[in-house]
């Protein structure tokens, strides 16, 4: 069960990380838009401890309404 886990974790990092090079954007960005996207009601929990993760969050809010 684990085993099958991990691949479909891999395969997801692997999603993320082609769309965000597709777009040049961080990985954060990419995983942000797509939970806002389907939880637009919902709030994430970002663990802010440097200025680009604040950056990539706002960035992700405003693709979402473009």
């Amino acid at each position: 069960m684990y085993n099958a886990t991990e691949a479909t974790d891999r395969q997801v990092v692997a999603v993320v990380k082609q769309i965000a090079e597709e777009r040049d954007v961080s990985h954060a960005q990419i995983a942000l838009a797509w939970f806002l996207q389907k939880h637009p009601l919902s709030a994430p929990i970002i663990e802010a401890t440097k200025v680009h993760h604040l950056t990539d969050a706002v960035s992700a809010l405003i693709s979402n309404y473009r």
